[in-house]
């Protein structure tokens, strides 16, 4: 009897054993897979994360930016040692400053500090707005269809015109020609390099206040 209850003993102490076993080992196998199970993402950071790629993208576009900026042009350009050194001071209201010439046309004109009538009676008026001739910038000269600039619609692309001034001689060659509403101020937009722009009314021939603007657009090629 005794040898009976000691084999009873021995299995419930092996089966509990086993038991205590297998039960640790399926809490150890739980703890595992817990860990591996992924933490929820905060919508937060992802918000933050595209603020990151937004900022990253627009420093490039940025950077690209100023790269193409530094390109230089192929026009023409004054330095600006070369501009502070052209004029002295700015020429007064109704102050000839110089003449415009076109050899195509074999004309030559005077030019006035101005675009008043006062000035555009007596010759070409130059935009006060505007730089000077020669100068690295859009140099905005004005005149009347039906008499200074009446021979304008003869020009043609590739075709000389040089200014004279206190400063020197600068010749332009001609590369566009636009035809806009007389409210258009494209015409004396800033430019990266030595520009002239001439404006006269268009049509020519139009009778009254023309409704339009002739525009002619040339580049700087030589000073002396």
């Amino acid at each position: 009897m005794k040898q009976t209850l000691r084999k009873n003993i021995i299995s419930t102490i092996l089966i509990s054993t086993g038991l205590l076993v297998l039960a640790l080992g399926l809490t150890k196998m739980w703890q595992g897979q817990s860990v591996k199970v992924p933490l929820p993402v905060s919508t937060e950071n992802i918000t933050i994360a595209k603020e990151d790629e937004v900022q990253t993208s627009a420093l490039n576009k940025n950077n690209l930016f100023e790269k193409l900026m530094k390109k230089k042009s192929p026009l023409s350009k004054t330095s600006e040692n070369d501009v502070k050194a052209l004029y002295s001071k700015r020429p007064e209201s109704g102050e000839t400053i110089g003449s415009v010439s076109f050899p195509s046309l074999n004309m030559s004109l005077p030019i006035y500090e101005g675009t008043e009538e006062k000035e555009l009676e007596k010759g070409v008026g130059h935009y006060s707005g505007s730089v000077l001739p020669g100068e690295a910038d859009n140099c905005v000269l004005s005149g009347h269809r039906d008499t200074v600039f009446s021979d304008l619609k003869s020009l043609k692309k590739g075709d000389q015109i040089v200014v004279q001034t206190t400063a020197g001689t600068f010749t332009y060659r001609v590369h566009k020609f636009r035809i806009v509403d007389k409210e258009d101020t494209t015409v004396i937009v800033p430019k990266p390099t030595a520009y002239l722009t001439l404006t006269t009314c268009y049509p020519f021939n139009y009778i009254g206040s023309a409704p339009k603007r002739y525009i002619i657009s040339a580049y700087l090629i030589s000073k002396s």
